[in-house]
């Protein structure tokens, strides 16, 4: 029997060899089985059939989805955690923004770059210049296997100008549509709390009937606003879309949403670079503790919220860093910290000023 344990033990050692090296040696394996006792070679098989499984799954996980740096940037999207909207479509609680990225080229870039290093929602906007781009990154990414489809997590927004009628903002998502060279987008949103906004929701409300779009909501709809709309629409809002950072936390807003379920989302988190963000001594010094940076835990202490997230870089380096943040957890002591920091209004747009409004309703994005 010892010598029968020895020969089997042998040929685990050849299998061994054979799974993580090369065929040739599934011969000598199977050889060397014939001269071992019944049960050796049953286990034997069952040793054998569990690693040639392995084997293929493996390496055809890497035959269809690339390198092995690859596999483990889509194993670390898996980290991601993900919310569920109120019409059922799962959002991930972080995402990559393009805004004041006009440049065509350099868009289409990033966004492929976004996508390869592990982001799954992509958000843009009519006025942003940059869907077709978008849209171009987003299928260049589709074409090289990077991603699929149905992984990605798309919003656009209608802006104010085709805010008037159902009409004009069910065709502007259309039109959105045409741009981004997509059948159907996962989040349609009103840019801005203006022109005739109830009219303008419910073409999106169509465009969401319609199968354009798989969720509907809003951006920068400040409380009473968004009361107003949640009581007077036939879908609520799955998402408001509003200026959220550590000087702004706007805790009282994030309670309005919670009472009507919409989800909050974060535009400019890292509080677009203003405040000595960036190397703020106490969240530096927050940071160090968990070997991330000041950024990554602002990023952080949102998605800890349950505030959706969408950081902007056209570097890949601050890409990665942005979505390395799902691998540490702040105190509560430290989200107290942060949060206190709050000055209680923006420092980056005014929608009380009616310069600003004004100026916005003014701005048009085509003839």
């Amino acid at each position: 029997m010892d010598e029968e344990m020895k020969k089997g033990q042998q040929c685990g050692a050849l299998l061994i060899f054979f799974s993580g090296s090369h065929v040739p040696s599934l011969m000598t394996g199977m050889n060397a089985i014939m001269t071992v006792s019944a049960p050796f070679q049953y286990q034997f098989c069952l040793c054998f059939y569990s690693t040639l499984a392995l084997y293929f799954s493996v390496n055809i996980e890497y035959a269809v989805h690339g390198s092995k740096e690859q596999i483990e940037k889509i194993k670390e999207v898996n980290t991601m955690e993900y919310l569920t909207l109120n019409t059922g479509a799962k959002m991930p609680l972080e995402g990559f923004g393009v805004f004041q990225i006009p440049d065509a080229q350099q868009c289409e870039q990033v966004v492929y770059d976004a996508i390869k290093t592990g982001y799954r929602l992509l958000d843009t906007a009519a006025a942003y210049m940059n869907e077709e781009a978008l849209g171009k990154g987003v299928a260049r990414a589709i074409a090289d296997g990077l991603t699929t489809r149905e992984e990605l997590f798309i919003t656009t927004k209608v802006w104010v100008q085709d805010q008037k009628t159902e009409e004009t903002a069910y065709e502007a998502v259309k039109a959105s549509l045409a741009r981004l060279n997509l059948s159907y987008v996962d989040l349609v949103l009103l840019h801005q709390p203006m022109g005739d906004y109830f009219a303008a929701y419910r073409g999106i409300e169509k465009a969401y009937r319609d199968g354009l779009t798989k969720a509907v909501g809003v951006a920068n709809f400040y409380p009473a606003i968004l009361a107003n709309l949640c009581e007077n629409v036939e879908i609520i809002p799955a998402v408001n879309q509003v200026e959220l950072h550590p000087f702004f936390v706007q805790e009282s807003a994030l309670e309005n949403m919670k009472a009507y379920g919409v989800v909050p989302q974060a535009w400019g988190p890292l509080a677009e670079g203003k405040h000595g963000i960036f190397t703020d001594p106490q969240l530096t010094a927050i940071g160090q503790k968990h070997g991330k940076s000041a950024a990554q835990v602002v990023l952080r202490w949102n998605a800890q919220r349950g505030v959706s997230i969408i950081p902007k870089s056209v570097h890949v380096e601050r890409m990665e860093q942005n979505i390395d943040i799902w691998d540490f957890q702040l105190s509560d002591e430290e989200m107290a910290a942060i949060a206190s920091k709050d000055l209680g209004h923006s420092e980056i747009v005014n929608h009380d000023d009616p310069a600003f409004v004004k100026m916005l309703c003014g701005m048009k994005i085509h003839e």
